[in-house]
């Protein structure tokens, strides 16, 4: 096991010499995440992952992070320019990346002013989908799409350029056109696509898939009252297995029953604008097809998505 850092201790990774101010997770298995300042210069921040050494998946996500930091370099000045924190050093035990302040959106709430929340949820989409694009745009995938990894900057509002950024790059990798046999399956099972699963060859497909499911999370934290995943909308999945499954058998998205879900977010406090509902119904709809040729298979594919009507039932 690793040993955690505590507040106020010094780490020096690489050429920076860190002390940490704050801890960002409280993930005991596979990793740590701490906000450090810089020892030399001053208000200057990074947050710091901290890999365990010897869990069962130590060595997969020590060599994800080895590769992305690779990765990285050689498209930087790209990543840098779409908003995407730029990320200095990666060994074998820790992920170094600039420290980006505002809020996770798996913590932020939208301001009690915003009266669609479907509109807001639109502009946060739009901005991830800019900064996957670049990312595929580079031959790359992110492998983790999900709310806890999408940054809203402070003092920003969604629509503002470069407001909304990806982070948590240490799985960036080159899309596999073979199955995989020599390492496991890694990603968030809540958000892996079926050919992820499999381990079948996968790329900008399955970033695509995870963004579906991230658009429901932000649905059913967003709008008070609404149950999508095991409500009758979506298969009765709980554990890794069971998403597994019901994906194996293309039965995890209950798409006969999606229009009865736009009528229920319309009947919503918080989403006034039909045009916003079906917009962000239907990128999902999209987004969560079973095989991976049948989603978007560029970003501008899905900006389209988001700033028409939709009709949901020609879908």
């Amino acid at each position: 096991m690793h040993t955690p850092y505590n507040i106020g201790d010094e780490v020096i990774v690489d050429k920076h010499w860190l002390r940490v101010d704050a801890e960002l997770s409280d993930d005991t298995k596979a990793h740590r995440t701490y906000r450090c300042g810089s020892v030399f210069e001053p208000g200057r921040n990074f947050a710091l992952k901290q890999f365990d050494q010897y869990g069962l998946f130590s060595y997969v996500l020590q060599q994800f992070a080895r590769d992305a930091f690779q990765h990285f370099a050689k498209h930087r000045q790209k990543f840098l320019d779409v908003g995407i924190p730029d990320v200095h050093f990666c060994d074998w035990q820790h992920f170094l990346m600039d420290f980006v302040p505002g809020e996770t959106l798996e913590d932020h709430v939208p301001p009690p002013e915003i009266l669609d929340r479907v509109q807001y949820i639109r502009d946060l989409l739009l901005g991830v989908i800019q900064q996957m694009e670049t990312i595929r745009e580079a031959g790359l995938i992110h492998r983790d799409i999900k709310t806890p990894n999408i940054m809203l900057r402070r003092g920003m509002k969604p629509a503002e350029k470069k407001a909304v950024t990806l982070i948590d790059l240490d799985t960036i990798s080159l899309p596999t056109d073979e199955p995989i046999f020599d390492r496991l399956p890694f990603g968030t099972t809540s958000h892996m696509a079926k050919e992820v699963f499999s381990r079948s060859s996968h790329g900008f497909p399955a970033d695509v898939y995870a963004l579906g499911v991230t658009g429901i999370e932000l649905l059913e934290m967003y709008l008070p009252g609404l149950f999508i995943v095991n409500n009758g909308y979506t298969a009765d999945c709980s554990l890794g297995y069971e998403y597994s499954r019901a994906r194996q058998s293309n039965a995890w998205l209950m798409r006969s029953k999606w229009p009865k879900l736009t009528d229920e977010i319309l009947r919503n406090l918080y989403a006034p604008d039909p045009r916003s509902v079906r917009q962000v119904l239907g990128l999902i709809y999209e987004c969560l097809h079973d095989e991976a040729p049948d989603r978007p298979k560029d970003g501008a594919t899905m900006r389209q998505i988001l700033t028409d009507t939709g009709n949901l039932a020609e879908v």
